[in-house]
């Protein structure tokens, strides 16, 4: 373990502010382990420098503590601890040797200042270069995304939750047909202000590589075609990008959108004539007088011929009432039902309108 003072600032900042470990844990995606091992400057935890300074440098901005401060800080205790004491680098150790030379220790202390010199520089171009990497493209480490342990969640229901990826862990969801493992493998901060997330699936022995923006919505059974034949899709979505972690949602809900029929509300409200094809079936209800209602339903695709656009009102679910159309004119309402192309479990209805000339 490294000593200073670092663990107990940022403890003392954290406390101040009324912060739990976990709760800065939430905020900024890190997991508690490493925000109570930099609070006990335990530095030995950290899978690498990169995450080390990383880790560092969030919490310390969190905290409105002077991040370079501390990072030099961190870098001046480690070679504090790892230099070789003055004292070794000018005592003569092999007498029988030097024996008889003259030895100027002046001389001798001022190289190893200098050679102390020269490791603090280095030290320092390290971390800055280490510093770009880690705001570049973070790689979640050498640990393949088969052999991580995981969080089991059921999927084989209705569920919409929200879990932490980082480069420890990985989610494991318990599908009807097997096991599916997901893990975040690296981040790309190379793209301008849209970070992209590389994702590996692991399902039947086989790995499938997927990359994701924020906000993105990845239905499995697109990237997995094996696991097309669920009866209750899942769907991903990344919700936030941290420093080296991602929030990720993961929804699994029957498409009860795909049963739910397509169903309009006709009020006549002038003469005119009505006809309408329902999933192929035609019906006419010949010419309608004011006050009567028609409600039209069907399973996937609805088309109403209005012979008075103007005299006939339409009603739909979440729509404020309108008109068909011009009066005395011919109007066709047709409504299809479409998939949502980023969320296969959703349909979305379809609305035209065409106006006789």
């Amino acid at each position: 373990m490294v000593g200073g003072q670092i663990g107990d600032i940022l403890k003392e900042a954290r406390q101040a502010k009324g912060y739990s470990v976990r709760e800065v844990s939430e905020e900024i995606h890190i997991m508690s382990r490493y925000i109570d091992a930099l609070e006990r400057d335990d530095y030995s935890v950290f899978p690498g420098e990169t995450y080390t300074t990383g880790f560092l440098t969030r919490y310390a901005e969190f905290l409105g503590l002077n991040a370079e401060q501390l990072l030099q800080q961190y870098r001046g205790v480690k070679l504090e601890y790892s230099e070789t004491p003055l004292k070794e680098l000018t005592e003569v150790t092999r007498p029988g040797l030097l024996s008889g030379m003259s030895i100027d220790v002046g001389m001798i202390q001022k190289a190893a200042l200098v050679l102390a010199g020269v490791i603090i520089v280095v030290g320092v171009i390290y971390g800055i270069m280490q510093s770009s990497i880690f705001e570049g493209s973070e790689s979640a480490g050498t640990t393949s995304c088969a052999d991580r342990l995981g969080e089991r969640v059921g999927a084989t229901g209705g569920i919409d939750t929200v879990t932490m990826l980082d480069p420890d862990r990985a989610v494991v969801l318990d599908t009807e047909s097997g096991d599916l493992k997901v893990c975040m493998m690296s981040i790309d901060r190379n793209r301008g202000d849209r970070p992209l997330v590389a994702m590996e699936f692991v399902y039947g022995g086989k790995s499938f590589d997927v990359t994701s923006g924020e906000g993105e919505t990845v239905p499995l059974q697109t990237n997995i075609p094996t696991l097309g034949d669920l009866k209750n899709p899942i769907v991903l979505t990344v919700r936030e990008i941290g420093d080296v972690s991602i929030k990720l949602q993961i929804k699994n809900e029957t498409a009860v959108a795909s049963t739910k029929p397509i169903s309009v509300v006709l009020e006549i409200i002038q003469d005119s004539y009505l006809e309408w094809t329902a999933d192929g079936k035609t019906q006419t209800a010949g010419y309608l007088t004011p006050g009567e209602k028609r409600t039209l339903e069907a399973d996937s695709r609805l088309e109403v011929k209005i012979g008075n656009g103007g005299g006939v009102r339409i009603y739909r679910e979440g729509m404020p009432p309108r008109l068909a159309g011009p009066p005395a004119k011919i109007v066709k309402l047709t409504l299809s039902k479409t998939p949502n192309p980023l969320d296969p479990t959703r349909f979305e209805i379809q609305e035209e309108l065409t106006v006789a000339r």
